[in-house]
């Protein structure tokens, strides 16, 4: 494993049973910058792991991870960090010092809310965290300055942010499988894709949002009738 380390700058370690961070790589890892240990029986993260200091992409996804150390807060090279189908139910607050974080995934955990040292991800793009008991959203989510993608399927949301219609960069918003009982009544000024299915308490539906709805069906019709005229 040790030369593994030495020889390489990204590492695919999945699928092969390791119970704890292979120590290895604090001797031998300062060059890694991709590491994935996807689908293993992990169940925390050594308080050493900020000394990957060029680790830029992490992946833990499917592990047994219950709690995060400290540390990982300073690993403020993170721009990619996976950390779905683990067992978290609290999100630390030092997730919010990754500074230069783009890709935030959380899916299919326990966590119960977002906690606010997240509003300090300004560089973050990409926020997934479905599949977990989020009640609600707080308001700081739409003033994520550079959010695109804002994934929440499968929680018990009644409502989104009002804030999230004046959030200019956002080109998604997949909210399935909730508890909505509205939506905002604004349209959003980024105009994104809206996913909202498989949401029984849904009875209204704005007219402003109701009339960008239609567009994003027309524009979708018409490209894949345009898409298919070309094949």
């Amino acid at each position: 494993m040790a030369n593994e380390v030495k020889s390489k700058v990204i590492l695919h370690w999945n699928c092969r049973g390791l119970v704890e961070f292979p120590e290895v790589m604090r001797l031998h890892g300062a060059h890694v910058q991709e590491i994935y240990l996807k689908w293993n029986k992990l169940t925390t993260l050594p308080p050493w792991i900020n000394e990957l200091y060029n680790v830029t992409n992490l992946y833990m996804y499917g592990n047994r991870i219950e709690e995060l150390p400290k540390e990982l807060g300073r690993m403020d090279q993170l721009t990619v960090l996976d950390l779905s189908a683990n067992k978290l139910q609290v999100i630390p607050a030092c997730i919010g010092n990754l500074s230069n974080l783009k890709s935030l995934s959380l899916n299919d955990n326990f966590i119960e809310r977002l906690s606010v040292e997240l509003s300090q991800l300004n560089n973050l793009e990409i926020l997934s965290v479905s599949g977990n008991q989020l009640v609600a959203l707080p308001e700081w989510v739409g003033s994520l300055p550079k959010l695109r993608e804002l994934y929440v399927d499968k929680n018990q949301l009644k409502e989104l942010p009002n804030r999230l219609t004046i959030a200019s960069e956002l080109t998604v918003i997949s909210a399935c499988s909730n508890r909505l009982t509205y939506l905002p009544l604004n349209g959003f000024l980024s105009a994104p894709c809206i996913r909202f299915d498989a949401n029984e308490y849904l009875n209204y539906i704005s007219y402003p949002l109701l009339q960008q709805l239609i567009s994003q069906l027309y524009l979708t019709f018409t490209y894949e009738r345009d898409f298919l005229a070309s094949g």
